[in-house]
């Protein structure tokens, strides 16, 4: 057995299968999303999209919850570890 370290996905990487807005959109946090430009943000749609869940609660699409402030980071480091597997 040989020990992997986790490590999040650079923004590059994601940007390898996602256009730079959804990358921006969804890869980065609130904190951090304040910081770039707001044209890049923007892109074709203005608004992000979100669906109102049964439970009351938001998500992306109908059947996939977001947490805005930990969402970006628990699939940047799910992509991160899963690069570290494949190379």
């Amino acid at each position: 057995c040989e020990r992997i370290r986790g490590r999040k996905a650079t923004l590059d990487e994601i940007q390898t299968v996602h256009s730079e807005h959804h990358t921006l959109l969804y890869g980065t946090s609130p904190l951090n999303r304040q910081k770039l430009d707001s044209k890049k943000l923007l892109g074709p749609i203005s608004q992000k999209m979100y669906a109102v869940l049964p439970c009351g609660g938001i998500g992306v699409d109908s059947d996939t919850a977001w947490n805005e402030m930990h969402s970006s980071s628990a699939v940047r480091m799910a992509v991160g570890c899963l690069v570290e597997l494949a190379f």
